[in-house]
């Protein structure tokens, strides 16, 4: 979905599936574009409206709110006849010549170097808020330990050394995919050990797709100890939601709660909390 200055853009079809978009009327400059992800049609659209307001409005300023970063997942290619979608994207966004470009928590570094006048939102404030919901509702009040997981090597180096996490245990883990599949093959996770009956464990990953990592990852403790188990994950895709799937089903059964931004996420759930800044 996306929006100028609050005022969703309403994208109307002509018989052969082009677009038909009326924009309305602004007063005011600079111009403030959030796209929230749900189809690359909108990426289109966005191309659209960003040439009407340049048109119509010269000299103005305009900013792109783009939280969650599609094709992010796509940061390399492996092998002869990979796309490397994200560097293709990236180029098309570079292109509009935003003032800048307002994101969060962009899967990895590449994204980082690809995108022009880039303004990352801290995930530390996010986090913060996270930790405070946790402490309140589980502790009553009181703090006590509490044991953070990263399910692979790269969360681990995205969120591990953010000062708010520093008093927490922490255990890491490594997994294998298949790259032309993406599938999960395996996780082994390190410094289970340190793990307490009735002690909370905060799961931390960037994206949550189909669910196979968050899965493995509960399963892998959950043959351990028996404890509380809260999930913090960046970015939630709706189909894993929508689809009812069988790792949604025992996300549900074995997460207290399950907390998200409004990045890509629109369902309504009970077990996932939208935190928003």
């Amino acid at each position: 979905m996306l929006s100028i200055n609050g005022i969703p853009v309403k994208v109307e079809h002509f018989q052969d599936n082009t677009q038909k978009l009326h924009i309305s009327d602004f007063d005011c400059n600079p111009f403030h574009i959030e796209w929230k992800y749900s189809n690359d049609e909108e990426l289109v659209t966005l191309i659209f409206i960003c040439g009407y307001l340049r048109d119509n409005y010269p000299d103005c300023t305009i900013r792109l709110e783009m939280l969650y970063v599609p094709n992010a997942r796509m940061d390399r290619v492996e092998e002869k006849g990979d796309v490397f979608t994200l560097k293709y994207f990236c180029n098309v966004i570079n292109s509009l010549q935003f003032d800048s470009v307002i994101v969060f928590d962009t899967h990895s570094k590449v994204t980082d170097a690809l995108v022009d006048r880039m303004v990352k939102i801290p995930t530390e404030e996010l986090l913060q808020k996270v930790l405070d919901i946790i402490h309140v509702g589980y502790f009553d009040n009181k703090f006590k330990s509490m044991t953070i997981v990263f399910p692979d090597r790269g969360a681990y180096d995205r969120y591990s050394s953010l000062e708010i996490l520093k008093p927490f245990k922490k255990i890491i883990g490594n997994k294998s995919r298949d790259w032309k599949t993406g599938t999960l093959q395996d996780q082994e996770l390190y410094g289970v050990d340190q793990l307490e009956t009735g002690v909370p464990v905060l799961i931390i990953d960037d994206i949550l797709s189909s669910g196979g990592t968050i899965c493995k990852t509960i399963s892998n403790i959950r043959e351990v100890v028996n404890c509380p188990i809260y999930v913090y994950v960046s970015h939630c895709e709706n189909k894993l939601i929508e689809n009812d799937t069988e790792n949604w089903e025992y996300i549900q059964k074995n997460v207290n709660k399950l907390y998200t931004t409004n990045g890509i996420y629109s369902c309504d759930c009970e077990k996932i909390q939208k935190i928003v800044w």
